[in-house]
């Protein structure tokens, strides 16, 4: 503390010195009207006509001359006891207030101490961001099934083409003949196929069983990335909530050890007493006899 040479273990409290502090300042003033009706001059008052001399004030013999020298030193000494008691309140008040004020961060420094880092949630990896992690044939492999599997499912789809052209040979084996108009303007549409009905159920349900190989191959691609980035998750997550467990353990201990140091000094600060120095020990003598 940099102003220690206000304090010791022995001397005045707070509240006792800004009591001496009061009492010095009514002493001072005291002392200051006392001195203020100083005079050499008697006066008195004659009236004309009458043989009665009237005093009206009388000045200051000689003797009571020391007086003033005496008066002066003491209320000079009674100055400087209040400036000092004045000063050391105030060096104590900011001393507690710098104590009350330090922040933890402060405390590890001045004790050399590490100060936990609050730990970052890591964000988990992106399903693109995996997939950028795969070799180069496993990543090609998927695009050439969601390839396959685009381009199957949309032929064999029941508005693809593939689809609605085995509805219609199946509608035309079932009506061959197809008649349109009236009269004179009647018309005869013949209907004969030129594919092989069976050859064709068969083409279509090997369509559709490559389609769902190649579905089914990527879905498991698909199901292997996303236990990839879930897991990743999983992991990141765990180790955030293990790193937030030992960081708050860590901020507690060192929390509690920063308390138990702020008020060790409090306690060490209210037991600290205002010395007076030994040149005013006269003038404070005199003074702290007036409070009893």
């Amino acid at each position: 503390m940099s102003t220690s040479s206000f304090f010791g273990t022995e001397g005045l409290t707070m509240t006792s010195a800004n009591h001496i502090a009061n009492l010095a300042k009514e002493f001072t003033k005291s002392n200051e009207r006392s001195l203020n009706n100083l005079s050499f001059i008697e006066t008195s008052l004659t009236i004309i006509g009458s043989d009665v001399n009237q005093p009206i004030s009388s000045g200051w013999p000689t003797e009571a001359l020391s007086c003033v020298e005496k008066n002066l030193r003491a209320i000079s000494e009674a100055h400087s006891l209040i400036a000092w008691l004045r000063e050391a309140i105030k060096a104590y008040e900011k001393y507690v207030k710098s104590i009350e004020a330090k922040t933890l961060e402060e405390f590890c420094e001045e004790h050399n101490a590490t100060m936990p880092i609050e730990p970052r949630r890591k964000q988990p990896i992106t399903k693109e961001e995996y997939i950028g992690t795969l070799p180069i044939k496993e990543r090609n492999k998927m695009l050439m099934l969601q390839a396959e599997a685009a381009v199957y499912g949309k032929y064999i789809h029941p508005d693809g083409h593939f689809a609605g052209a085995r509805t219609e040979l199946m509608e035309k084996m079932a009506n061959e003949t197809e008649v349109k108009g009236s009269g004179r303007d009647t018309l005869l549409y013949h209907y004969r196929p030129t594919a092989d009905a069976m050859k064709v159920e068969d083409l279509f349900y090997r369509l559709q069983k490559e389609y769902r190989a190649a579905q089914a191959e990527l879905n498991g691609y698909l199901h292997k990335i996303d236990q990839a980035v879930q897991q990743d998750a999983d992991e990141k997550s765990k180790a955030y909530n293990d790193a937030m467990a030992t960081y708050h353990l860590e901020l507690s201990v060192l929390t509690k050890s920063f308390e138990s140091d702020k008020l060790h000094r409090l306690e060490e600060a209210r037991k600290l007493r205002i010395v007076i120095p030994n040149d005013l020990k006269g003038i404070y003598s005199i003074i702290s006899e007036l409070g009893k």
